[in-house]
């Protein structure tokens, strides 16, 4: 397979040239990320029932949303924690979230406002990071460590969403700590981090 490899900065002009000239707007962008990345985990082999969404407030945090209404409607669980509260969500992100709890005619997902009222489900099959993307230039810090090594240290395999949270997405480096990821979902090529 051939694959496009890109710097954050590319990754960025991409997505922008594509809203900007293509005239296709970033919720839609999110939506074929997401919906993407949920068909993948719906084929997988083993049958999911119940899925934790580490969410930051980015579009990194809305394509983990989008993730999680296509699979709630396959009556898979979502617990989903927002490391940095759901105030001040990327707009993108917001009206996801928002979709997200219309869906929610079941009530199969739980909604943490912060890490410190996350309290892990029994059972859950796996874990979707969506904290943060191809922006990050600094140390991973607060709640999202915190997240980053509860989810090392879960059994359960860990999906990241475009780039492992805490992995440089240029150089490769791990930015304080990173998300040991089972697998990546990433959207319009591949990071150069990788």
């Amino acid at each position: 397979y051939e694959y496009y490899l890109l710097s954050a900065e590319l990754s960025q002009k991409v997505d922008r040239c594509t809203i900007d000239e293509m005239r296709i707007d970033g919720f839609t962008l999110m939506e074929i990320a997401g919906s993407s990345a949920a068909k993948e985990l719906l084929v997988t082999d083993d049958p999911l029932s119940h899925g934790v969404y580490l969410c930051g407030k980015g579009n990194n945090g809305g394509d983990a949303l989008v993730i999680a209404r296509y699979l709630i409607q396959h009556d898979i669980e979502a617990t989903v924690v927002f490391l940095s509260g759901t105030e001040n969500l990327a707009p993108d992100a917001a009206r996801n979230l928002e979709l997200l709890q219309n869906f929610n005619t079941a009530n199969i997902v739980t909604i943490a406002e912060s890490w410190d009222s996350f309290s892990p489900p029994d059972d859950f099959d796996f874990i979707i990071d969506g904290m943060l993307g191809t922006g990050l230039t600094s140390d991973v810090r607060g709640d999202y460590t915190n997240a980053v090594d509860w989810a090392n240290n879960q059994n359960q395999p860990v999906f990241s969403i475009d780039i492992p949270t805490g992995l440089h997405p240029n150089s490769g480096l791990i930015m304080g700590c990173a998300i040991q990821a089972d697998r990546t979902f990433a959207f319009g090529g591949r990071k150069q981090g990788f």
